[in-house]
């Protein structure tokens, strides 16, 4: 078994619990990764804003890879940003806009929204502060952003009926579609792979000293990239097919599986839990 001296894990769906939380044997597992000096971070599609309450509660020490990999943060440092041209995106925000779906832009460390939406309506409610920019005050020929999401709503028409207009720009963006719950796009040829072997670069760690884990399309490139690569039970089918190790339990359990089993060579871990 590989020497793991790095454990980097996706969030949602992943180190966090259906509820959003990160369970006490989690914290507790991260906590004995430092005592042994393997150092552990977050690979994420969330922003660095999203991420932060649950950094400083795992006292994560390591930058954080957020955006999908367009955006790599050592604290509140933007260590690099790899953003991208909005110019080929006006036609598809135009028609999700109308069509009752979330869209929503990271741009320069703001998200912002293009309407109000149940979505958006939560996460205000929760704290999050989220301005509305309408379509007509972007200037599509110039600005840039490090990710667009899109997200299908209530109510809102099938996602299928955007897939012309991704099509359309998939030879200029990375896209990551979630079944027929929406999609993300960050710049061409990024995501959490590229950015994990930048991290590992400046850890000076070997990518083959890596536990990457994760459920969702967005982790596949970096769980056949690292030493080790761990999905989760809730993981989605084709993301299993990438990894080296499949979780029993789902979410933040599986997580600390990974860990305890695979980092931390735990060899009572699963008796102890009567598995």
């Amino acid at each position: 078994m590989q020497n793991i001296r790095l454990v980097v894990t996706d969030l949602d769906g992943t180190l966090l619990g259906p509820d959003a939380s990160i369970s006490e044997e989690a914290v507790q597992t991260v906590a004995e990764l430092a005592k042994c000096k393997i150092r552990f971070t977050f690979i994420t599609g969330r922003p660095y804003y999203a991420v932060e309450r649950f950094a400083r509660q795992l006292m994560i020490t390591a930058p954080i890879i957020t955006c999908n990999g367009a955006v790599l943060c050592d604290g509140e440092k933007v260590l690099y940003r790899r953003s991208f041209p909005l110019a080929n995106l006006e036609n598809l925000v135009r028609a999700a806009v109308p069509n009752g779906f979330t869209v929503l832009m990271f741009q320069r460390d703001t998200e912002y929204s293009f309407s109000e939406t149940q979505w958006t309506r939560k996460r205000k409610e929760a704290g999050r502060t989220m301005p509305i920019r309408e379509i007509r005050t972007i200037n599509w020929a110039v600005e840039m952003a490090d990710k667009l999401n899109i997200i299908t709503e209530p109510g809102s028409a099938k996602f299928d009926s955007l897939k012309g207009f991704l099509d359309k720009i998939r030879d200029f963006y990375s896209i990551t579609v979630y079944g027929d719950k929406g999609c993300e796009i960050v710049a061409k040829d990024v995501n959490k792979a590229v950015a994990l072997q930048d991290l590992c670069k400046l850890l000076e760690i070997r990518e083959n000293e890596v536990l990457a884990i994760g459920d969702n399309e967005n982790d596949n490139e970096m769980l056949a990239m690292a030493g080790v690569g761990a999905a989760v039970n809730n993981a989605v089918p084709s993301t299993k097919r990438f990894a080296d190790y499949l979780c029993t339990l789902p979410f933040t359990e599986g997580a600390v599986e990974a860990i305890r089993v695979i980092a931390l060579r735990d060899e009572h871990y699963m008796g102890k839990r009567g598995d």
